[in-house]
């Protein structure tokens, strides 16, 4: 990880501790983590708390300042908190110079949406993975979700299971993590692995529903869910 990295990360951890670590066994070296986005505090909370923060994935437009610039201005201010123009275009551009060096420092990994290019985001996952790195991802379709609940996610970012397994002739775990700041905990669960016997097209549902399960049983066993969430989501 780079300087700016490690000093954001310092002095994050200054204002406020960073989660305790709560891992029924020790955390894997080598592993896909999957965190809940809640609008980015689950990515955040995991980066600064884990001891050896994993590479997260990040949207390829944050790691240039005038794409980043843009996704600001043009959509993050203007049009998602609607923003005006001259506002949000005069926070962006001391922004998107600062979160873009931070993306960059992160070591992050860019996920591309085209597939021309998203190919490009699998292969330095894999080469990261090979290496005996981790890597992050918050696979939300909701990013904006601020519930502790999970809903659906992608499930794209699965293939990494079965590219993993051709070329290091083992399974790769994906991991669920729950951040829980109320109880200052970073909850690990248990690994969810593809069976190899059962074709990826058909077995992908059932490892994306099985995450999102672990991390909400997480979000329960902490009491962050309120309970009338609670009963909602049993039924």
């Amino acid at each position: 990880m780079g300087t700016l990295f490690k000093l954001v990360r310092f002095c994050l951890n200054v204002c406020k501790k960073p989660l305790v670590i709560r891992c029924a066994q020790s955390l894997p070296a080598c592993a896909c983590f999957i965190v809940h986005h809640q609008n980015l505090r689950g990515p955040v909370q995991v980066m600064r708390s884990m001891p050896v923060p994993p590479r997260p994935w990040v949207l390829h437009v944050f790691f240039s300042r005038a794409e980043c610039y843009r996704q600001y201005a043009g959509f993050t201010f203007s049009q998602r908190l609607g923003w005006p123009k001259v506002l949000a275009n005069a926070v962006s551009v001391p922004l998107s110079l600062f979160v873009s060096a931070l993306i960059r420092s992160c070591r992050s990994i860019p996920v591309h949406r085209d597939m021309a290019h998203l190919r490009d985001t699998f292969r330095d996952s894999l080469d990261v993975l090979l290496h005996g790195q981790s890597v992050l991802i918050a696979p939300d379709i909701d990013y904006g979700n601020d519930s502790p609940l999970m809903g659906e996610m992608y499930e794209g970012f699965l293939q990494l299971g079965p590219m993993y397994r051709r070329r290091a002739g083992s399974a790769l775990p994906f991991v669920p993590l729950y951040c829980s700041p109320a109880r200052g905990e970073l909850l690990v669960g248990e690994p969810v692995y593809l069976r190899e016997d059962v074709p990826f097209s058909e077995d992908r549902a059932r490892v994306a529903r099985d995450l999102v399960d672990a991390i909400n049983a997480m979000a329960r066993s902490c009491g962050d869910v309120p309970e009338a969430s609670a009963v909602h989501t049993a039924g």
